[in-house]
């Protein structure tokens, strides 16, 4: 059902794109109009608005992924159907929670986006750029916040699914959940670190000093390095255990971990890998040359919008067995009695 919206959603965007973005006015002016009205007060150019419109399209999409993941929940509490309590559905109660922290900042991090482009780079109302130091520091920091809580999620499961298919000793259990907490610990505090050394330049970019940005710089590139040893963790995880899941009996059902090993594993490699390579190919493009770096960040955008939307998709159908044909009808009767009710 989700997917079915999320395709609706693209198709949608696909649309409603090309509205976004300003013609030029006529006599070859410079300047652009909105939504075809010249007299519009919302005015962005191709690239932001593309960037614009992404943010809100993604926002849109995360928000429904955290319905579902919300529902999810609900779902596990009232054991719906009766079968998700058995050991092939079992997820764990750290999975379903991190990952709907982490469609709920994803999604708070995509408005965010879309509100900043829309007041700094609206050409028609704002003739210079506009910021607040706590409002890009809540930004990125949610943006950081989102990521992490997609990373528990998913080595939480994957430490589950190792607990129930491999029969691993607890002392070894014990192991590998310290050295995944502490993991994340490191990517927080790393991420903490780079937001709490960028705030306090951002109203003077310009005038900094060149050591702060070279500290800056190398500790995201220790952040994106830990991003992505996580995501070399996840994958190594999941493949060993999609091989002992050839060899068990014990279990019928091993979509989840064919879902890691397949789909989450391998898009979350991209999505950290780009993190990780991005900064040092955007430090080789000229200050100047202000349509490449906004090329980038579109790139950028999209290939992390995607694969998270992905893999958070993936995760969402983890763990989860389709409901019976009754139960569709009554949550179906329900829905449609709220909708008169509330009517």
């Amino acid at each position: 059902m989700l997917s079915i919206q999320v395709s609706r959603i693209l198709i949608f965007a696909l649309t409603f794109l090309p509205s976004l973005i300003p013609a030029k006015r006529d006599g070859g002016g410079g300047g652009g109009r909105l939504l075809g009205t010249e007299y519009s007060k919302f005015s962005l150019k191709p690239f932001d608005a593309a960037e614009f419109a992404f943010s809100v399209i993604f926002a849109i999409v995360t928000a429904l992924q955290a319905f579902k993941a919300l529902s999810n929940i609900r779902r596990r509490i009232n054991k719906v159907p009766p079968s998700i309590a058995a050991l092939e559905y079992s997820v764990g109660p750290i999975f379903p929670t991190c990952l709907l922290m982490a469609t709920l900042l994803l999604t708070t991090a995509y408005v965010l986006h879309a509100t900043y482009v829309g007041l700094v780079f609206n050409t028609s109302q704002f003739s210079g750029s506009w910021w607040s130091v706590s409002f890009i520091g809540a930004w990125y920091t949610i943006e950081f916040f989102a990521d992490i809580f997609l990373v528990s999620s998913i080595l939480a499961l994957l430490l589950c699914r190792m607990k129930i298919m491999l029969g691993t000793p607890r002392r070894i259990m014990d192991v590998k959940a310290i050295a995944d907490a502490i993991l994340v610990v490191i990517l927080l505090a790393l991420s903490m670190g780079v937001v709490w050394l960028q705030i306090p330049y951002i109203p003077e970019a310009e005038t900094v000093a060149e050591g702060p940005i070279v500290i800056f710089d190398l500790l995201y590139l220790a952040y994106s390095s830990f991003l992505f040893v996580a995501a070399v963790d996840i994958a190594v995880t999941s493949a060993k255990l999609n091989i002992r899941a050839r060899k068990s009996s014990q279990l019928n059902d091993h979509s989840i971990i064919r879902s890691c090993t397949f789909t989450i594993s391998p898009l979350f490699m991209v999505y950290t890998l780009f993190q990780l390579i991005f900064p040092v190919c955007f430090d080789q493009i000229p200050e100047k040359v202000i349509n490449h770096i906004k090329q980038w960040y579109l790139v950028s955008l999209i290939i992390g919008c995607i694969t998270r939307v992905i893999v958070i998709n993936a995760c969402l159908g983890s763990g989860m067995p389709p409901l019976p044909k009754e139960n569709r009808e009554v949550k179906e009767h329900a829905d449609s009695e709220n909708v008169i009710q509330a009517a």
